[in-house]
């Protein structure tokens, strides 16, 4: 994002990583967490709100499902956003686009 500036992603990626543990540590499980975030985006899906959530969706520029930023409204979702990435994050997502066609190529 524009706005974020000397930002350790590193740091952020391994805090990221053991989030969930360190909430079923604290609180013995995620489903309040998961609640939550299911109660806000059906109030942004009966609201009509467009606002914009990690979801499932179709990314046409990789050609499969994964989760994305979207704008979700009555209609689900009415837009899908770009991400700006640097070569090491490519690489990665890229990494997990295969991982995810193998997997549906498993199931077809």
């Amino acid at each position: 994002h524009p706005k974020m500036h000397d930002i350790e992603l590193d740091s952020i990626y391994t805090g990221i990583q053991r989030k969930a543990y360190e909430i079923i540590d604290a609180k013995g499980s995620t489903y309040y967490g998961i609640g939550i975030c299911a109660a806000t985006i059906a109030e942004a899906l009966l609201n009509n709100t467009s606002q914009v959530f990690p979801v499932t969706n179709y990314v046409e520029k990789y050609g499969c499902y994964m989760s994305w930023p979207a704008a979700i409204g009555s209609d689900g979702v009415e837009q899908s956003f770009g991400v700006k990435l640097n070569d090491e994050e490519v690489k990665k997502l890229e990494t997990a686009v295969h991982a995810i066609r193998e997997v549906c190529e498993k199931y077809k």
